[in-house]
This record gives structure tokens, C-alpha cells and sequence, in this order.
């Protein structure tokens, strides 16, 4: 078991601006990626190796239950590489990396950059034909830590240790408690889903790299040890052991959400129909000249027409649009974005006479939710 670092005996000799900020850049964005989606900002901005390699921004990825889906990123090639240092798969993801981030000394946002970028090149190069999302800022930061270990060797770090059922306080030298992290990482099972070339880069980019950032600094004299306390919760140890990471491969959406999403859309299609409001139904569908809809024989584009279409077959004198009813719904995914449903049809007349069919849909998931591209309906 890793020792879990709690605070250092380093003097603090100026505010820490630049982590701060990092730190509140890092919250901020997750936030974003909350109110998105978590899954699906993660494989838009997360840095895919074989997209890199390849320099494109569309293709296959690979989920964790070996389905390959088209994804087309909304990042253009090659901007993952560095929005995927600000995206987190999670709360303990944040909280893991934010508290490295905090143990660090060296508080140069290029450094900081620089050391995310080669650890995030380090993965690519260990797996140029990885088809799957890297986010995650412990790349980064693990060059945070390759500095301090270099600038800070003999710094006492005070640490919690769990063993088994005893618990305790320990303090080892920055060297030490570094190098058993940095050692974890060749250790850690292949199906744990951790890119960890992507920390061993990051950290010997720190050390390769962290006197040239600090050339021509003086080091001030310690003023004493004014040690720090990480304000932050202590649930950091799957972080310790590499679980969290700027390469951390996290699992695109199952499915479900979308599935739900789709179903409401129809259900509020359903009801908007059997309230005689057409424009209701019609919202939704794809409002762009670009929808098409194949039904009667004939080939309808564009949302406008497709909304006559309805007009006059329904709406029409002598026409009624009676009760509609959706029956047998599939849906399957088919990517993050895009999604294919079928179904049974059911209107209901008011003379109690059922007209019934078939239909099969291409959706899309656009700006403002999913919407219909294709609609294909039949008797």
C-alpha cells in the first residue's frame, strides 16, 4: 500500500496563483462537462491516439465491451491533446489529480502545459493505434510532481497509511513516496483501463524539464516550516495508484441515456399529434431542408414539406388525424450522436377503426437534443 500524502514541510513564500487558477479551471470545466454529459464530452474532447496519429477528428472508437461506434469529435484535430487536460471522468478523478496539483511546488502554467502535452505524446507513441478517449489531467500534473521531486528531494512528506486494518501517520522523504508512485505505474493490471505511459511521460518530462523553467531563478533560503494543508477531501487513492489520469480510457455511454432521451422525444411526438398540433409534432424532427421522409410510395425532403405532407393528409377537409399510439419500440445506438429506432404505428379513428404500420428512424443528436434525420413509414 501507498503511503497517501497529506501536506509537506515546504515553506510557502507567495501565494499560489497559477495552482489556484488551474485548480479553478479544472472545477469549471468539469461542471461544463456535467451539465453536457459527462460520457459524451469525454469522447468529443477527450485525445483519441490512432485520431492522433492519423490526424483526423472522425472515425471508429472502441468501448470497453469491444463494440466499435463512428464518433465525430466536436474538438478539431489537434486541440485534444490539450482539452483532455482539463476533462475529468468523475468527482474522485477531479479530487485525485487537484490534489497532486496542490503537493506540487512548481507553478508555471507553460510547465504545467508543456509536461501534459509530451505525457500525453508519451501515451500516443506507447499505443498509436488506441481507439479510445484520454482525459484527465494527471498527465500534467505528473510533471508537477517529476519537478518537485527534482527541486524538493529531501522534502518530509507527511502521508496516511493504510495497512489492512492499522492506520497510521508517516513521513518520508519526497523521493521516496515519488518514486513508489512512480514505480506503481508499471505495475498496474491491463485491465484497469489507465494509459500509465501517459503519467510515467508526464513525470520524466518534470524532471527533464523543470530546471530549464526555473533557469536563471534565486532560491530563496527557508523561512521556516510553515507547512500546508490540502483543502481538499481525502478519497485520493485510487489517484496514488494510477487510477486516475490524463489517459485514463473511460467508458463512452452504454446506451441508456440516449434510449431514454429518444423515447421521451416520441412519447412528446405522440402527444403533441392527438392534441391536433402538427408544428408540435413536427418539432421532432430535423428542422432543416436536409430531413427526408419516405412514405406512400413517394419521397418527401425538407421540414417544411414534410410538414404539408401531414397537412394535407391528415388535417385536409374530411380528414381527421385521429389517436396516435407508438407500439414495439426498438432503439439502438449507434454511436454517441446518432441512433436508429423501429416501431409499430397505431391511429385510432374516431369511429373506433385502427389504421396501422411500420416505421424505421435515423436520429441525430443535435444542439438543442435528438432529433429525427430520416423517417421511414409504411402501412
Amino acid at each position: 500500500m501507498i503511503p497517501l500524502p497529506i501536506r509537506d514541510d515546504n515553506p510557502r513564500r507567495r501565494f499560489p496563483v497559477v495552482t489556484l487558477a488551474l485548480i479553478l479551471v479544472n472545477v469549471v470545466v468539469f461542471l461544463g462537462e456535467l451539465a453536457r454529459g459527462l460520457d459524451l464530452t469525454m469522447l468529443d474532447y477527450g485525445a483519441v491516439p490512432a485520431f492522433l496519429v492519423e490526424r483526423v477528428r472522425d472515425g471508429w472508437v472502441e468501448l470497453p465491451n469491444g463494440r466499435a461506434v463512428l464518433l465525430h469529435q466536436e474538438a478539431p484535430f489537434p486541440a485534444t491533446i490539450f482539452t483532455s487536460m482539463f476533462m475529468h471522468g468523475g468527482w474522485l478523478h477531479l479530487v485525485g489529480n487537484m490534489w497532486f496539483l496542490e503537493l506540487g511546488r512548481v507553478r508555471y502554467l507553460a510547465f504545467y502545459l508543456v509536461g501534459g502535452l509530451l505525457a500525453a505524446l508519451s501515451q500516443v507513441a506507447a499505443t498509436p493505434h488506441l481507439a479510445q478517449p484520454m482525459v484527465g489531467a494527471s498527465g500534467a500534473v505528473a510533471a508537477v510532481l517529476g519537478g518537485y521531486v527534482v527541486l524538493h528531494p529531501r522534502a518530509r512528506v507527511r502521508c496516511l497509511w493504510i495497512l489492512v486494518i492499522f492506520i497510521t501517520f508517516i513521513e518520508l522523504p519526497a523521493w521516496l513516496l515519488l518514486g513508489l508512485w512512480f514505480i506503481s505505474q508499471f505495475m498496474l493490471p491491463s485491465t484497469a483501463q489507465v494509459a500509465w505511459m501517459a503519467h510515467v511521460g508526464g513525470f520524466l518530462a518534470g524532471i527533464a524539464l523543470v530546471k530549464l523553467f526555473r533557469a536563471g531563478r534565486k532560491t530563496l533560503p527557508p523561512s521556516g516550516p510553515t507547512r500546508r494543508l490540502v483543502v481538499v477531501a481525502p478519497m485520493v487513492l485510487v489517484a496514488l495508484l494510477g487510477a486516475g489520469g490524463v489517459a485514463d480510457a473511460k467508458r463512452p455511454p452504454a446506451g441508456a441515456d440516449a434510449k431514454e432521451a429518444i423515447r421521451a422525444l416520441l412519447d412528446a411526438q405522440a402527444a403533441a399529434w392527438n392534441k391536433r398540433d402538427l408544428p408540435g409534432y413536427m418539432a421532432g424532427y430535423w428542422k432543416d431542408k436536409q430531413l427526408t421522409f419516405f412514405g406512400g410510395g413517394s419521397v418527401t425532403r425538407g421540414w417544411d414539406e414534410t410538414l404539408a405532407r401531414y397537412e394535407r393528409r391528415y388535417q385536409g377537409p374530411g380528414k381527421e388525424m385521429g389517436a396516435l399510439k407508438f407500439d414495439d419500440l426498438e432503439i439502438e445506438p449507434l454511436a454517441v450522436d446518432a441512433a436508429f429506432a423501429r416501431g409499430r404505428w397505431i391511429l385510432t379513428m374516431s369511429d373506433g377503426k385502427e389504421q396501422r404500420g411500420v416505421f424505421t428512424l435515423l436520429l441525430k443528436k443535435l444542439p438543442d437534443g435528438w432529433r429525427i434525420v430520416h423517417d421511414h413509414s409504411s402501412m
